[in-house]
């Protein structure tokens, strides 16, 4: 998984009477919950938000008890608290919900309670990243806590029964050496490569390929190619000019067209120059419009659909989960210049947005508009899950079923929850 850490001091605001500091929510995303009774009647109920932080008092005792009993997550009705103890200057909760934790004062206690809809099938990754004056320490691995109707994980391959190829190509539209990823799928008797995918973010294919590969080798889906097109690993660098502020990090430069737009045709072109002739050629990808989807998460979601909206006489599918960059990447999408007649066919979208991502989400919503203005068939998903490759994961059998399962084609557009 491409994961980037970048470390804000917090905002926080004085101790509370109960002794807990709460670190500032601005620019998060989430915000503190509504005490009871306060919604309005002009409120419409689709206004709430499917999850608040919630502040209210703790006992040093409670919290070390439970973290003494190895419990560093529990769940009390429709809340979820987080616990970690540890010397640090701030704590970040990360993974699939992203905040600051709260601080009991006079101790190394770390809390974080959020009000959370769907718990009961709600999958939730997290980890602890504590930073001090030294810097921030390397995060841990990714823990989940599931409630108990919470989708099991999508059946994967021990073993792969296709195989995956590591690539290189020099880029003349970059001017550097990029690589790829390839899943070539498992052969079938005679039958033909039913379609290809080409993949943002292709670094992260091997653990989506051992979900691909289980689908295919049981017959639920037919043989699929997998071009996983590497992102550009630089580093957000600081702005000199700004100190304290950060560059746009390559990816973002290259994956959204509001960021750099000259980089972002670059990378366009060496998509749709380069890697896809490479991939006709020495893969056997196919080259129909009907067979060929595009797959991102996150920034690389909003890149998919861009591809997807500026050439849809090349692509006929899309699958964006969590998109990033919200409205102004949206609108710096370049129109297609086609004058092909496939081009009036806006390819058909599959998007996610999790309750637990309230940006993420209403990106996904905004995305699922402007193709459907477009005239596309859309299925737009809301997990119960945040910014997390795991509900990625448990998205992809859907997607791929919707769009290339044996009534995917025929199947008609629907919006819902998962």
């Amino acid at each position: 998984m491409l994961t980037v850490f970048v470390f804000v001091a917090a905002l926080v605001s004085p101790a509370s009477p109960d002794s807990v500091i709460y670190p500032s929510l601005a620019n998060r995303g989430m915000s503190d919950c509504r005490p009871a009774g306060l919604a309005t009647a002009s409120e419409p109920p689709a206004s709430r938000a499917s999850i608040c932080r919630v502040r209210r008092s703790y006992t040093a005792d409670d919290l070390s008890k439970r973290l003494a009993a190895g419990r560093n997550v529990w769940r009390d009705g429709d809340e979820l608290t987080f616990a970690w103890k540890g010397a640090a200057e701030a704590v970040e909760l990360i993974g699939g919900i992203g905040a600051p934790m709260a601080h009991l004062v006079g101790t190394e206690l770390w809390v974080l309670t959020v009000r959370a809809d769907s718990l009961d099938r709600a999958v939730v990754g997290y980890s602890f990243f504590p930073s001090s004056a030294g810097g921030a320490t390397p995060a841990p691995p990714t823990v989940y806590w599931r409630g108990p109707r919470a989708p099991p994980d999508p059946p994967r391959s021990a073993v792969l029964h296709g195989r995956l190829v590591s690539d290189t190509i020099v880029s003349a539209a970059l001017g550097a050496r990029r690589s790829l990823t390839v899943y070539i799928p498992p052969q079938r008797g005679k039958t033909a490569i039913a379609g290809v995918i080409y993949m943002a973010d292709g670094q992260s294919l091997p653990e989506y390929a051992a979900i691909l590969d289980t689908l295919i080798t049981m017959r639920r889906l037919p043989r699929l190619l997998v071009v996983g097109i590497h992102s550009d690993p630089g580093p957000i660098m600081p702005d000199p000019a700004k100190p304290g502020e950060y560059l746009p990090d390559a990816r973002s430069r290259e994956y959204l067209p509001s960021v750099d737009s000259a980089r972002f045709a670059a990378h366009e072109r060496w998509m749709l120059d380069e890697v896809i002739p490479h991939a006709e050629r020495t893969y056997g990808a196919p080259g129909e419009r009907n067979r060929r989807a595009l797959f991102g998460f996150s920034n690389g979601a909003t890149f998919a659909a861009a591809m997807g909206l500026s050439h849809p006489d090349r692509f006929g599918a899309v699958i964006a989960l969590s998109p990033g960059g919200g409205a102004k990447a949206f609108a710096a999408i370049p129109r297609s210049t086609s004058r092909d007649r496939r081009a009036l066919q806006t390819p058909r979208l599959y998007v996610s947005g999790g309750l637990y991502e309230p940006g993420f989400r209403t990106n996904a919503r905004a995305l699922a508009e402007l193709f459907r203005a477009r005239g596309a068939q859309v299925t737009l998903r809301e997990p119960a899950g945040g910014h997390d490759e795991v509900i990625w994961q448990l998205s992809l059998p859907s997607a791929l079923t919707w769009i290339f399962g044996s009534n995917g084609a025929g199947r008609q557009a629907t919006r819902a929850r998962e």
